[in-house]
């Protein structure tokens, strides 16, 4: 996102040595330690919680809506098995979201 412009220019750089964004890395370990050390236990699961059962049922939606808008896209899997997966990635996240709500 930072090299396409949608974040920070420096985060987006790349080190010369290792070939990894570094400055990406570093942010991002702030704010995991921001994140243990701002809540209980007990927060920090709930939060991840609902992470983890909102960002799969939204890459199905997109999912979705890719197909919708570019039919002809070339798909890496079959298409049964492609629906499948997207039904199973969307019930996954959905059973998630309904326990911790």
């Amino acid at each position: 996102m930072a090299y396409d412009g949608l974040f920070f220019k420096s985060v987006a750089r790349i080190h010369p040595k290792f070939g990894v964004p570094a400055n990406s890395i570093l942010f991002q370990s702030v704010i995991a330690v921001l994140l243990a050390f701002s809540g209980t236990f007990e927060q920090v699961l709930t939060f991840m919680g609902f992470a983890l059962g909102i960002f799969p049922v939204l890459t199905v939606l997109n999912v979705i809506k890719l197909r919708i808008t570019y039919p002809m896209a070339p798909c890496p899997l079959p298409a049964r098995m492609a629906v499948l997966t997207i039904w199973l990635r969307f019930f996954k996240g959905s059973s998630i979201l309904l326990i911790f709500l």
